[in-house]
């Protein structure tokens, strides 16, 4: 008699959640200081800026993996300057944060796969916040032209 008899067994392997999310883009930076990304922009209030616009910020070699994000804190700032997508990453300037120019505020964000973190820094630099009124140093402007000049015509002080 048979004592044994063939069979085809299919095993299937699955991934397990256990890699830490890496940021793409940024510069290398060290254990402590995983990613700096230098974002050196002129930034308005209401801007978006993205450490790189277009693609994620966050892998892991996990399968299937999705990200989300958070703005831990704003290092040497207030944290209400800025807010950031929690599904795109994406980092906007909040609506009348009153940047300060020529200041750089470093961001200390985190990329979480569901179950393991990574925290990064970006630096934001204000090159010019463009939101202070004109000023003009006299009261009082005059100037004579002819009753012929043409329209459009420059009027110098």
């Amino acid at each position: 008699p048979q004592t044994s008899n063939p069979a085809v067994v299919t095993i299937n392997v699955q991934d397990v959640n256990d890699n830490t999310p890496v940021f793409n883009g940024g510069t290398a930076g060290t254990a402590a200081n995983p990613l700096t990304g230098s974002v050196s922009i002129p930034v308005t209030d209401g801007t978006s800026v993205a450490v790189s616009p277009g693609t994620p910020q966050c892998s892991d070699t996990d399968t299937g993996s999705s990200f989300t994000y958070r703005l831990d804190r704003v290092i040497g700032g207030a944290d209400n300057l800025f807010a950031i997508n929690q599904n795109t990453g994406e980092i906007s300037v909040a609506s009348g944060a009153g940047l300060a120019d020529d200041t750089t505020y470093t961001l200390v964000i985190v990329c979480s796969d569901g179950l393991n973190e990574r925290q990064g820094y970006v630096d934001i630099a204000v090159t010019g916040t463009q939101n202070k009124q004109p000023t003009f140093p006299l009261q009082q402007y005059s100037a004579r032209i002819g009753e012929e000049t043409p329209v459009n015509c420059p009027v110098a002080m």
